[in-house]
């Protein structure tokens, strides 16, 4: 029972500082942008909607684990083979969404935000590691 309060306890510990961070990261994000009050509205909303539709693919990542350890037991080739197109279907989709979000967040910006824009995104470690690049980091985000 202590083991399970205590994950439980650490989960929404990470959790609330992973917000947390994205929060901290969507403020210098804007700050080094110099947005106006009404670019800061739209990307919180775009953020937003980014959050929800993490949400909603939750459960489709959580049943694609749970799939790999079912095959650990009754490992066919065939039944891999399809996990494997499942997790590269999935790592598209989660790059083209990256990539929309970009292009939403460049879309609202002046001439010179773009530049500054362009040059935070070529930087980025994430941005470099979400194309193939493997200095990015493997796991959480720091900067």
């Amino acid at each position: 029972m202590f083991g399970k309060k205590l994950s439980t306890a650490l989960l929404l510990s990470l959790t609330v500082t992973a917000g947390a961070q994205a929060g901290d990261r969507m403020d210098k994000m804007a700050d080094a942008l110099n947005l106006s009050e009404e670019q800061v509205t739209q990307f919180k909303a775009l953020h937003q909607g980014k959050r929800d539709a993490m949400k909603e693919h939750k459960s489709e990542r959580k049943m694609m684990k749970q799939n790999f350890v079912d095959l650990l037991d009754n490992y066919s080739e065939q039944q891999a083979q399809a996990l494997a197109d499942q997790a590269a279907d999935m790592a598209r989709k989660q790059s083209l969404a990256r990539f929309q979000q970009a292009h939403k967040i460049y879309s609202m910006l002046d001439d010179e935000q773009k530049i500054k824009f362009k040059k935070i995104m070529s930087e980025h470690k994430m941005g470099k590691r979400s194309l193939g690049n493997e200095s990015g980091h493997k796991s959480g985000h720091r900067d």
